[in-house]
């Protein structure tokens, strides 16, 4: 690929970089997101959204890129942070895409109109926000515009990251929690993507120190988010009727969002009165898609997600965490939940290393397979210090112990209630074998299909409960991109009620491995 080109081909590189990119930040970006309301979900909601797009993508007409990309974005777009993405992304692509100049001043002109389009689709813009990082971006673009194309991403990239910096002073919830902004921070990355394709480069933009969504003791369940309800919908409306809509809204709540056009609009509003919200929409049009989130609810859930990161809100923390996994991704994760990973591969010299590089009181062990549980045990029985093995026989029940773990606990509290964690996951796994999938739990061939959904639905729905609320996907080395896209997509159909939650874990010689919670 030219370094340089952000044709349809470059487009949708810069595309599946961003999405990756949104994989390794979700819960970063999630952790960031204290404003408007600290319900910490702007990294799910942006790559929900992503997801979706690269979905409809796939195996689509080249020539309809820019409308794909549009219709996709909208239908897909989640939460407040998603549904102005997606009008960034529809400004974006038809600017790069909708005319015949030269490169580097359609790029600059692009970044420009999306900047434009989010600052419009918002009824109230905030200052130091997502808004901020677009414009200043756009007109760093713009003053580098007589330059080449990669110089002109590189310069919106840049003042992108300059931009996100000062919003942690520029907004007072922001500056209280000493963060930046979390949709400014999906700004950048989608920056950093299109710089890295018009570069010929690796995007540069590292996961940075989770903030306090999530942290024990971040926030009381009882604060106040201001208005009770999110809701989102799609809205078919005459264009010339939607002021009058529009402005009717805004008088029921907040943070007010409506992207589209040529009478198909997404709508989000934080209000307290949900059915008034879709029902005054319906008079003016046809309201479809409603979702309703309680607020105080998902910030309740928020504040006591993630217990691990209590040691970075200023708690003395008494005990650490040391797990035993392989994959990049996974170690990411455990990473991500305040552990030091050892590889099970040197299990015999790393466990004990890994155990002696923690500096706590005490520290809990969490082995993934029968070796590393015997020479967890052995280290535990010869090192002298105050150390507990909580034994976990596959990843998806290890990550639900490691969300457990609360490093300012005493180790015995700690173990118990990893223990405990261990016993709410459900695991299954899917791999190839031949020219079929098969479907294993503990071993055992219970499900089999010639495609990869197939044999997902058919090893997971004689495990899933209705208590189940949560399906975690964990994506190996032997996972595909398309078989992988095929998955979700057979998964979220038929299991509609479930969060499902897909990481890139890496765990070599495998392909998908489930867990349910």
């Amino acid at each position: 690929m030219d370094h340089a080109a952000l044709d349809t081909q470059g487009l949708a590189e810069a595309l599946r970089r961003f999405t990756a990119a949104l994989e390794a930040h979700r819960e970063e970006l999630d952790s960031l997101n204290v404003f408007p309301v600290p319900d910490g979900d702007t990294g799910t909601n942006l790559l929900l959204t992503m997801r979706g797009v690269m979905a409809a993508l796939d195996g689509r007409d080249p020539d309809r890129f820019a409308t794909t990309v549009a219709d996709a974005a909208l239908m897909s777009a989640r939460g407040n942070s998603g549904v102005i993405f997606a009008q960034v992304l529809r400004a974006l692509v038809d600017g790069l895409l909708g005319d015949g100049t030269s490169a580097r001043r359609t790029l600059a002109r692009a970044l420009g109109s999306a900047a434009s389009e989010a600052r419009r689709a918002v009824a109230r813009p905030v200052e130091g926000t997502v808004l901020t990082v677009l414009a200043d971006a756009a007109s760093a673009a713009g003053r580098a515009a007589d330059g080449a194309a990669s110089d002109v991403a590189s310069a919106a990239r840049d003042a992108a990251a300059e931009s996100l910096r000062r919003t942690t002073a520029a907004v007072p919830e922001l500056a209280a929690a000493g963060v930046v902004d979390a949709g400014g921070l999906g700004a950048l990355l989608l920056l950093d993507a299109l710089a890295s394709v018009a570069n010929g480069s690796e995007m540069t933009v590292e996961v940075g120190r989770a903030g306090p969504v999530g942290s024990a003791g971040a926030a009381s369940s009882d604060q106040d988010v201001g208005f009770k309800f999110e809701v989102m919908f799609l809205l078919r409306i005459d264009d010339e009727r939607l002021p009058e809509v529009r402005d009717r809204l805004d008088e029921m709540g907040d943070s007010l969002v409506v992207v589209g056009s040529d009478g198909r609009y997404r709508v989000h509003l934080h209000t307290d009165e949900a059915d008034g919200a879709v029902a005054l929409a319906g008079r003016g049009g046809t309201v479809e898609d409603v979702r309703v989130v309680d607020l105080e609810e998902q910030v309740a859930e928020a504040c006591v997600a993630g217990q691990a990161r209590a040691v970075r809100m200023g708690e003395r923390r008494t005990t650490g965490l040391v797990v035993v996994a392989e994959g990049d991704g996974i170690a990411s994760l455990f990473r991500s939940l305040g552990a030091a990973v050892a590889s099970p591969g040197n299990a015999a010299t790393g466990l004990g290393a890994a155990v002696s590089a923690v500096t706590d009181d005490a520290v809990v062990v969490l082995p993934t397979d029968q070796e590393s549980f015997a020479v967890a045990e052995r280290v535990a029985g010869e090192s002298g210090r105050d150390i507990w093995v909580v034994f976990a026989r596959t990843i998806p029940e290890a990550l639900s112990a490691a969300a457990a773990f609360n490093p300012t606990e005493s180790p015995a509290a700690v173990a118990e209630r990893m223990a405990e964690a261990v016993g709410t996951v459900a695991t299954a796994s899917v791999r190839r074998a031949d020219d079929a999938w098969i479907g294993t739990i503990d071993g055992d061939v219970v499900a089999h299909g010639t495609n990869v959904g197939e044999a997902a639905v058919g090893v997971l729905s004689p495990i899933r409960t209705d208590e189940h609320e949560i399906l975690t996907v964990l994506t190996g080395e032997a996972a595909g991109a398309r078989e992988t896209r095929e998955l979700l997509e057979a998964l979220a159909s038929a299991f509609a009620d479930l969060r499902i939650e897909h990481h890139v874990g890496g765990q070599p010689g495998e392909a998908y491995v489930f867990g349910l919670e």
